[in-house]
């Protein structure tokens, strides 16, 4: 049983946002519908091909307000659909209320589902275990 904020189940559970859908054209946007009311740590981006890419820049990261999340990159080039790409560790902690958004690189036809697994930041107090 959880005996305080740091090893309460909601900040060790990691979750999976559900998926962005990126908008073909170079460097479309995403749909930008994640903002959360805790800051949260992100760990991985997973990115599923829709629609292949016509050319080996075919890619998708994430942005958090304006600023792009280096780490959370994940290049899917030519890949047919249902190819799955993964970022591996990226590290990054998201202050709350802070738009996530999903860009594509330069491809003008690559369509991708991105989602991305966080868990709620124990370390700043902004969850307050009791919403």
């Amino acid at each position: 049983m959880a005996q305080g904020a740091i090893d309460h189940p909601t900040y060790l559970t990691r979750q999976m946002s559900s998926p962005f859908t990126t908008t073909a054209g170079a460097n479309g946007t995403g749909t930008p519908g994640w903002c959360f009311p805790w800051d949260i740590n992100i760990h991985q981006v997973v990115a599923v091909v829709k629609t292949a890419g016509t050319t080996a820049n075919n890619a998708v990261f994430l942005l958090t307000g304006t600023s792009s999340v280096v780490a959370s990159g994940i290049t899917q080039g030519t890949g047919a659909a249902a190819t799955v790409g993964t970022s591996g560790n990226v590290a990054v902690k998201v202050p709350a209320k802070t738009p996530i958004y999903v860009k594509n690189s330069a491809d003008a036809i690559g369509v991708n589902f991105v989602s991305f697994e966080y868990n709620i930041a124990p370390d700043t107090g902004t969850w307050l275990g009791n919403e």
